[in-house]
């Protein structure tokens, strides 16, 4: 007998079987047909701690050098770039990003870390410079690219995963504590724990990471595609590669 439903068939005076259906109490209504299958997040289990070195980011490890091909497509900036980065995981995270045109010029710069970051498009004057000092994050295109490329250069570890819950598929859904405070970051793992999504929010603005051959994030009206074409590990990183000045007169 279902441990849900008691089914009693009761036999009308007119002769006609009608079968009713006796629910336990008003907690059980239709919406328990859609909540039936899922699972609510609860304290990581032990078991993912063998899964999550599968989900290690596919940047690179403690230390990086990245060639990238970026494909951007918003109504502020659109076009195909060459991209250089450099990545360093957690427990100092840090990421620093710059793009440059068909013709070799610099298009784009950023730094960030973990509690502050710069960046700015130098023909556009347009930048912004953000330190933790009682301040939100601001709502701008820059501040997604820079907690973006702090999670993905960043391992997911059982010490990092605030919650958790199983999908159907016997994947992952894990609450994140975030690299950069004030972003919301969800990832998604398969069942044998490749990393194939993530899912931040800020300041009510949404976008997600997919996670492949390529890196698609989507938000919105735009989109940013990296694709990596050499990925070196190093050893070190020149002193001061993560801090950057924003140029005087440059504005969000």
């Amino acid at each position: 007998m279902n441990s849900n439903w008691r089914a009693r068939e009761l036999e009308s005076n007119s002769g006609v079987r009608a079968r009713l259906l006796l629910a336990r109490p008003l907690a059980l209504c239709g919406a328990v047909l859609l909540l039936a299958s899922c699972r609510s997040f609860g304290p990581p289990p032990s078991e993912l701690g063998t899964l999550l070195p599968v989900a290690s980011p596919a940047l690179a490890g403690p230390l990086g050098q990245h060639e990238l091909r970026v494909s951007i497509e918003s109504e502020a900036l659109s076009g195909e770039f060459e991209g250089v980065a450099a990545t360093r995981s957690l427990p100092e995270a840090g990421a620093r990003l710059q793009l440059f045109g068909d013709l070799g010029g610099k298009l784009f710069d950023m730094a960030a870390q973990a509690d502050r970051f710069v960046g700015y498009f130098p023909h556009a004057e347009v930048g912004v410079e953000f330190k933790p000092e009682g301040e939100d994050l601001p709502r701008h295109l820059i501040s997604f690219m820079a907690a973006s490329l702090l999670e993905a250069s960043s391992p997911i570890t059982l010490e990092r995963v605030r919650a958790a819950r199983q999908l159907e598929d016997s994947g992952w859904e894990l609450e994140l504590e975030p690299v950069m405070a004030g972003v919301e970051v969800t990832a998604v793992l398969t069942a044998k724990g490749d990393l194939v999504e993530r899912r931040y929010r800020m300041r009510g603005l949404r976008w997600s990471e997919e996670i492949g051959a390529e890196r698609i994030f989507r938000g919105g009206d735009f989109q940013l595609t990296l694709t990596s074409e050499r990925t070196t590990a190093l050893d070190a990183l020149p002193d001061g590669v993560f801090e950057l000045m924003l140029p005087e007169g440059f504005h969000p």
